[in-house]
């Protein structure tokens, strides 16, 4: 049972990587870009929040798909994807369709969020 339950949690870390790494490295790719869309928001200092937030995104799902620091790692990508959703994803100040589109983006981020405590709190198994 335990070795099920092992490969069942590895499965879920990987999925959780999988989601987070497309966005991380197109970021990657362009950072400039990501910036201006961070200024855009009204972020200040866009640039290092960038930075920050490429370094994140890249760094927690191959930390998370090893099972490396998992508390500190689960807790981390868990508040990243929080402030990511409040910040980027603002549904509350639209209307129409693209509030709604707006809101699925938010409450996948909480999503993640939640995968990432889960993860934090049970470890990577084995």
């Amino acid at each position: 049972m335990a070795a099920r339950n092992d490969g069942i949690l590895l499965a879920g870390r990987l999925l959780l990587a999988a989601a987070l790494l497309p966005a991380a490295i197109g970021r990657a790719l362009n950072p400039s870009g990501f910036a201006l869309t961070l200024a855009a928001t009204g972020m200040p200092a866009p640039n290092a929040v960038a930075t920050v937030s490429v370094v994140i995104g890249l760094f927690g799902p191959l930390l998370l798909a090893l099972g490396v620091l998992p508390r500190l790692v689960g807790l981390g990508l868990s508040l990243h994807a929080v402030v990511a959703g409040l910040l980027l994803h603002r549904f509350w100040e639209f209307s129409g369709a693209v509030a709604r589109v707006e809101q699925e983006l938010f409450l996948a981020q909480l999503g993640l969020a939640a995968g990432f405590v889960l993860y934090a709190v049970t470890g990577p198994g084995g």
